[in-house]
């Protein structure tokens, strides 16, 4: 579903944030991107959006070039998750969630609808929590409904960067609960960059693993932990394994 061919990313000061970066994923996969900070993750989920663009490669989704897209409605066709959230404050919890249907024209009621049965899926009581505004809702349920607003339009394809980094860890826990069963009942392909090897292990189907802007490996959970392919992945994914251990 997603190919990314010979990525390359340099910037003017001549660092290269992006290296020979060449990855498949396949449809209805969630792929976790982690590494130390500076590796290139975020860089790499943030081309498949045309936030950023490559300096050399190119990215096919549905084998097409996504530089023949209009990048405006090309992230309009994908879910984008943040760690901040980014709520709307003066809109209540159904206008948050119905930001991009109500943009893509669908009528009211059909919006009203498609935010009910999010919120179903999530038990957030759609009769208590839709007229609600965000600073209502506790920082876990605020986080609930910026996937909920990523999922609305029903996009093929979710992006999220740290969405469960700003809150307790208990609530992440939670959020990934959730975040896992929601892809079981939907089959999104899902883009998640996270710090957390444990998270990326829970929910990944697949693993990434970036150093200096290159992949060092990829795989299942497994398969990082009993076969590292360098040094760097048998310390990197084994000290934070010690540490979930300790």
């Amino acid at each position: 579903m997603i190919n990314y061919e010979q990525i390359a990313k340099s910037y003017q000061a001549g660092v290269n944030a992006v290296s020979e970066f060449t990855l498949s994923i396949a449809e209805g996969e969630l792929l976790a991107i982690i590494g130390p900070s500076g590796c290139g993750k975020t860089t790499v989920l943030k081309m498949l959006n045309r936030l950023v663009e490559p300096t050399s490669g190119r990215i096919l989704l549905n084998g097409e070039d996504i530089r023949t897209l209009d990048p405006i409605a090309l992230r309009r066709n994908m879910g984008y998750v943040i760690q901040q959230v980014g709520l709307f404050p003066h809109m209540n919890i159904l206008e948050n969630i119905t930001v991009v249907p109500d943009i893509l024209g669908w009528p009211l009621e059909k919006q009203r609808i498609r935010a009910y049965e999010l919120l179903e899926l999530i038990d957030m009581n759609p009769s208590e929590f839709a007229r609600r505004y965000p600073y209502q809702l506790s920082g876990g349920q605020q986080q609930r409904i910026g996937v909920l607003r990523a999922l609305a339009a029903d996009p093929a394809v979710i992006l999220m960067d740290e969405p469960f980094g700003a809150v307790d860890p208990l609530t992440r826990t939670k959020l990934q609960q959730e975040l896992k069963t929601l892809q079981t009942q939907l089959h999104k392909t899902i883009l998640l960059v996270t710090h957390d090897i444990d998270e990326a292990f829970r929910l990944a189907d697949r693993v990434l693993l970036m150093q200096g802007g290159r992949i060092v490996q990829l795989g299942r959970a497994a398969e990082l932990l009993d076969h590292p392919a360098t040094p760097f992945v048998r310390e990197y994914v084994g000290g934070h394994r010690m540490q979930a251990c300790l």
